[in-house]
């Protein structure tokens, strides 16, 4: 329900796009008859396409044909825009086209604008008893290849402000099939070509962009997941498009004046326009693997099924939950056009980069043809999938339909058999993007969503799991610890040394395996927030003097100073005391495990503390314990309070632990709606400071209070 959803979204937002493009066009507008064209009555507040039937003549290379008063009796009826072919002319040649306007007494300045015309054309106007003026060009036409220098740069020009002019179009073609003016001249005010070149560059722009952002988008998803191959095909697709559409809008000339001349950029065009068919055929592979055969290619086998272990370890798994979906022969039947089309797409690609121009234009005529090749596998594929609901195959027949219409209508209307209609094909095309790309990303946030609430599933069942094994391992370690206690004090008058020993290891055992399972519930606890709090009025020196004493013998041993500095003002925090106990208990014995000499002190203050809730700073009280130890190294300390995480050190110098006491630490710290710090010098020693709400007589927050936001260290 949700993916027709989608796609009958997506429809409509094509739709819009393509009434959008044949809106901007379908204006009736005057159309040039025999080789004139009469605007004495036609508003020019808008620039007209000087559309319809000139006169032409393909004559020698000289300006004469250009002049006014030249009669018309060798000239012969040629549609403009057309192609030297589809007008009696040779397929390479030399053309002039003349055409007489008619403009209205004191007519405002006029400017004309041509995108391209191939593959060298030069504009002429003449006026009255006047000799003719060259009013732009691009290249240089000549009646010969050599005296031919190609071009594709737009031009603009302003025309004379008579009211009876001949414009002359030369256009010269040698080294491209079917040459000849591709696009017509364009005349209009000044500020309205103006306009019109800024909402075509706008427009330009804007499915460039949207191309842009589709392929960039889904690259970047698909290098985190490189086993989902369809975002690759739509990414590449999106971005061959994204190429095409600024070089046929003729922008990369202005943007790259001197980088790109002719050849780059009919090579530019042809590439991008070569590639589509093989991105299209790995586009219908990617989204429907298992329509077509398993490929193999240069060692590397790409399967429709889970590998088993007799195949080489270097494959690839595409998909594992069903076998393929047709029968052999006509897998066969779809796999071998798409590959045939995907090969020569990139065959004919890399051969444009060496070839003339003339050979990329007939590399582009058997490419039209590839098109037509891959239409019945995609027929096939699509109808198959639909049949059996694969996923994205709604959305993808749905753009297909798109994009088989639009390029039905241009064939037609080139062929002439439509008139009067927009090129329909690049509107199709961006739907068709569109429409995969949102049914791509819809698809991805469903997985990603499923995949987030298996993980939370799997975390409440691990948090469980950890919360029942725990309590079930403290149960009969407790009991071990309790017989242990009664061992060592009936049996102390009679006991042998060794004994003794043994139990006193079981002893250390048996409590550090506590203090573990103890870390473990805490952690249970946390991830199920079900680590419950007492907020109330807790005076430090009583926890410290409480801590220290527990810990005193500890440190002798190890001949170290425990040592608390007394305070002024003894603080107050507001927190729980058995887990301030717990974290001062944490810090203290970390700091003596890592410390061989010197001394451990713990020392309280006084700042103030920012709540996340608002308002002025509140007060608070600090806990700070320092060492003379060892210290943390520079690049573990982004690491410290990490579940799991021990420095390097930790293992190769023997000290004992899991790396969970000073990530519970922090836990407990914020939970308390307070802070932790750590500053550290290797050699030198390490000091933790931990910031807490102080107790003024009333709560502060709620129970428990709002975390707040980190503040500087105090």
């Amino acid at each position: 329900m949700s993916s027709s959803r989608h796609s009958v979204w997506s429809s409509l937002l094509v739709c819009l796009i393509l009434l959008a493009g044949v809106g901007c066009s379908s204006t009736p507008q005057p159309e040039v008859v025999y080789g004139l064209l009469d605007l004495r009555d036609v508003p020019l507040d808008r620039p007209l396409p000087l559309n319809g039937t000139w006169l032409a003549y393909a004559g020698p290379d000289t300006a004469d044909l250009a002049a006014y008063d030249l009669p018309d009796d060798d000239w012969q009826p040629a549609r403009v825009p057309a192609y030297f072919t589809r007008q009696g002319f040779p397929d390479e040649g030399h053309v002039w086209y003349r055409l007489h306007l008619r403009l209205p007494p004191g007519h405002p300045p006029l400017a004309g604008y041509v995108q391209h015309a191939n593959n060298a054309h030069a504009i002429y106007a003449a006026r009255p008893g006047q000799p003719p003026v060259e009013l732009a060009r691009s290249g240089r036409p000549g009646a010969t290849a050599v005296t031919t220098q190609l071009s594709r740069r737009p031009v603009r020009f302003s025309l004379p402000a008579d009211t009876a002019l001949v414009l002359t179009w030369r256009v010269a073609n040698y080294d491209y099939r079917n040459g000849g003016p591709f696009h017509a001249i364009r005349i209009g005010t000044a500020p309205s070509i103006e306009r019109m070149l800024l909402r075509q560059n706008a427009v330009a722009f804007a499915s460039c962009g949207m191309y842009l952002l589709i392929g960039l988008a889904f690259l970047i998803f698909w290098f985190a997941n490189r086993t989902n191959y369809a975002m690759l095909a739509l990414s590449l697709l999106a971005l061959a498009m994204a190429v095409r559409t600024v070089s046929t809008a003729g922008l990369l000339e202005p943007m790259f004046p001197q980088a790109v001349d002719f050849e780059v950029r009919i090579a530019v065009e042809a590439i991008s326009y070569l590639v589509l068919n093989g991105l299209f055929a790995f586009l219908l592979w990617a989204f429907f693997p298992r329509e077509f055969l398993e490929i193999h290619v240069a060692g590397w086998r790409l399967y429709l099924r889970q590998p088993d272990e007799e195949r080489p370890l270097r494959t690839y798994r595409l998909v594992d939950e069903e076998p393929p979906t047709l029968p052999d022969w006509l897998r066969v039947a779809t796999t071998i056009p798409a590959l045939t089309a995907a090969i020569l797409s990139l065959f004919f690609s890399l051969t444009v980069l060496i070839v003339s121009p003339q050979v990329t234009s007939y590399l582009l005529a058997i490419s039209r043809w590839l098109s037509l090749l891959l239409i019945p596998p995609a027929l096939i594929v699509l109808l198959a999938a639909l049949q059996r609901r694969r996923p994205l195959a709604r959305s993808t027949a749905l753009g297909f339909l798109f994009v088989l219409g639009g390029g039905i209508h241009d064939v037609l209307r080139a062929m002439g058999v439509i008139e009067g209609t927009p090129y329909l094909f690049p509107q199709a095309f961006l739907g068709f993007i569109l429409i995969q790309g949102i049914a791509v990303g819809c698809r991805f946030v469903r997985e990603l969503r499923e995949a987030s609430l298996a993980a939370q599933a799997a975390n409440r069942v691990k948090s469980q799991f950890l919360n029942t094994v725990s309590h079930e391992i403290r149960t009969p370690l407790t009991a071990i610890m309790g017989f242990n206690q009664i061992l060592e004090s009936e049996l102390a008058p009679r006991i042998e040394p060794h004994e003794r020993e043994f139990l006193q290891i079981i002893r250390t055992s048996s409590t550090r395996l506590l203090d573990l399972v103890n870390n473990l519930l805490d952690v249970a606890s946390a991830d199920t927030g079900q680590l419950h709090l007492t907020l109330d009025a807790v005076p430090l020196e009583v926890v410290i003097d409480d801590v220290l004493n527990q810990l005193h013998t500890w440190a002798h041993q190890k001949g170290l100073t425990l040592r608390a500095l007394p305070a002024e003002d003894p603080p107050i925090a507001y927190a729980d005391a058995m887990r301030l106990r717990q974290i001062l208990l944490n810090l203290v014995s970390n700091a003596i495990k890592f410390t061989s000499q010197g001394h451990v002190t713990v020392r309280t203050g006084q700042t103030r503390l920012v709540l996340t809730t608002g308002g002025p700073p509140v007060p608070a009280v600090t806990l700070v314990v320092e060492d003379t130890g060892r210290g943390i190294a520079p690049e573990f300390m982004p690491h410290l309070f990490t579940r799991f995480a021990q420095e390097q050190r930790t293992y190769t110098e023997g000290f004992q632990g899991v790396g969970l006491g000073l990530s519970i630490t922090r836990e407990l710290v914020l939970s308390m709606n307070g802070e932790i710090y750590a500053e550290s010098e290797v050699g030198a020693g390490s000091r933790f400071t931990v910031v807490l709400p102080a107790y003024t007589g009333q709560p502060i927050g709620v129970e428990p209070p709002p975390r707040r936001t980190a503040s500087p260290h105090p």
